[in-house]
């Protein structure tokens, strides 16, 4: 767990801060959840949730991520494709 925190912590959360300000300007509404999703996954990192909870909120901010590049119109971008 303390290496999935740590490649989140250093590889996901300043991008997906970045793409949740992008998307504010396109749809407040799933900026909004993307920043949500992203904080139930830093709080079970924190709280050394169990791993079928994590796995759940990550594939839930995963969704997310995919709805908002599909937004903006980079639906197949990166591990995402």
């Amino acid at each position: 767990m303390d290496e999935a925190r740590r490649v989140f912590q250093d590889q996901s959360h300043a991008y997906l801060h970045q793409l949740a300000a992008e998307l504010q300007e396109r749809d407040r509404s799933l900026a909004a959840e993307l920043l949500e999703a992203k904080q139930q996954v830093e709080r079970a990192f924190q709280a050394e949730g169990d791993p079928e909870l994590m796995t759940d909120l990550i594939t839930r901010l995963r969704q997310v991520v995919e709805a908002g590049l599909a937004s903006m119109g980079m639906a197949n971008v990166g591990c995402f494709k």
